[in-house]
């Protein structure tokens, strides 16, 4: 099933979409002179308002500039950069992230977020390597990848320094978001108050079946692109598990990642930052457990400046749902764990549950047999009001091993429900139990419908303004 929720704050820049009225605080506008876009993905403005940068899913990059007389912007008829021979657009994927720096006025850079083209990959876009920019190598195994430029006038335009290009997360097929389906790739890039880079990622997996990895999919055959990706050295043998890459530490997958933007390292203060390894996927993960965020949203004014606290503030991301919830999180804390696949939305997800994958990157126990593993679906407890998760040995539920929040389920602020379904809120009963009431009732404290339409979530947003640029898409 696909979900395709864009809000763009004030103003729909000619994109012709079949929209209702829009809520209280919003109207629409022809914010450009441009003509259709060729799917544009998202647009952002500078700091002081004098520009507006449209980016398009096939690796173009626009700018329009602020008129004065008219309050128009006008579309620089010369992209900013096209790296389409580079990106790989198909299904999902494309240029699907863009950031301006925080200092844009003064330094000019750009970060783009997208697929990359296998084709492209394997050749490194080399002639003497047989590239060819004519050929294209989509629906099949690549890595997503994060690349800085900074931009310059050049006969009258603003454009980017070819000589800046400085990939700061997939450099090689190695280091790059592991891509092995046709969805849950590339999300999108922020900045957090305190200058760090903010990425999110989806889980690699099948949205088709239960899938962990070249084990048998519950329900169907394997129909990703996990072989090659082996061969390539995308991902190791331990990340060949599917959509339990969401929980794997040392896995891009399914994650909200935060690097230093001039270099693509970890940040120290991140949770499971390794010093030894700073460009580790480790050390670049700040939470984790996601399906497909494809969009997220900083809190303006929140979390500190100061890069070594670690404090982000509040970050929304809109995760794509299953077969059952969609679902809204609010990450606060490093290391917070929102579940997935365990968990989908507040509730288990019973065919993951029922699977158990080793996870052969942590836990071991050398006594203990058969393998001394833990499984996946033994690493992670459900919410609860004391934040009581512990880890115990498999052989000896008596031996406490490890406890934190790495190993608790953090719930979403809320879920709801396909076709509509109801929407839930994350409380607690007075044992401190997670219950799920719904939007409406008493046990909810809140006044509310109690399904979610089109409408209403349109609706709930206005009321939100700090959430945008919020998107939740397919799949």
């Amino acid at each position: 099933m696909k979900n395709f929720l864009f809000f763009i704050g004030v103003v729909l820049i000619g994109i012709k979409i079949n929209a209702q009225s829009p809520p209280p605080g919003f109207s629409i506008s022809d914010a450009t002179n441009a003509p259709d876009w060729e799917q544009a993905v998202g647009a952002v403005f500078s700091n002081d308002g004098s520009k507006l940068f449209v980016w398009e899913k096939r690796g173009h990059v626009y700018v329009c500039n602020r008129n004065l007389a008219t309050g128009k912007y006008n579309k620089q008829l010369q992209p900013v950069i096209n790296i389409a021979d580079e990106v790989g657009n198909w299904n999902d994927f494309g240029l699907v992230g863009f950031a301006l720096d925080p200092d844009f006025s003064s330094n000019g850079n750009i970060y783009l977020y997208y697929v990359v083209d296998r084709h492209h990959l394997l050749t490194g876009g080399l002639a003497a390597n047989g590239y060819n920019p004519a050929t294209n190598n989509y629906n099949s195994a690549t890595i997503g990848r994060i690349t800085k430029y900074s931009t310059l006038i050049s006969g009258g335009n603003l454009v980017v320094d070819p000589a800046s290009r400085n990939i700061l997360l997939g450099e090689t097929k190695s280091t790059g978001i592991p891509i092995l389906h046709n969805s849950h790739g590339v999300g999108s890039l922020a900045f957090a108050a305190d200058g760090t880079l903010l990425a999110t990622s989806g889980d690699g997996a099948s949205y088709d079946n239960t899938d962990a990895g070249e084990q048998t999919n519950i329900g169907g055959g394997n129909n990703t692109f996990y072989v090659d990706a082996l061969a390539d050295g995308i991902i190791r043998t331990n990340e060949n598990v599917g959509a339990y890459r969401s929980q794997l530490l040392n896995s891009h997958n399914g994650k909200l990642l935060r690097i230093n933007s001039n270099n693509g390292d970890g940040i120290s203060s991140n949770p499971f930052f390794d010093e030894t390894a700073p460009r580790s996927a480790k050390s670049r993960v700040y939470a984790f457990g996601f399906r497909n965020p494809f969009r997220m949203s900083v809190k303006p004014g929140a979390g500190s400046t100061n890069p070594s606290v670690g404090d982000i503030g509040e970050v929304f991301i809109g995760d794509v749902g299953w077969g059952a919830w969609e679902e809204l999180n609010i990450v606060k804390r490093a290391g917070t764990n929102f579940g997935w696949p365990l968990y989908e939305g507040s509730s288990p997800v019973q065919s993951y549950n029922d699977y158990g994958i080793e996870n052969r990157d942590e836990t071991y126990f050398p006594n203990c047999r058969p393998t001394g593993y833990m499984t996946f679906n033994k690493m992670i407890v459900q919410d609860n009001a004391a934040e009581i998760a512990n880890l115990h040995n498999p052989c000896d539920v008596t031996q406490i091993n490890a406890t934190g929040r790495r190993y608790l389920h953090a719930r979403p602020v809320l879920d709801w429900g396909r076709n509509p379904g109801n929407t839930r809120v994350s409380r607690y009963n007075s044992s401190g139990v997670a219950t799920t009431p719904t939007i409406g009732t008493p046990e909810s404290n809140v006044v509310a419908a109690s399904t979610f339409t089109e409408s209403a979530v349109v609706s709930w947003f206005s009321s939100r303004l700090d959430l945008f640029p919020l998107l939740t898409s397919t799949t």
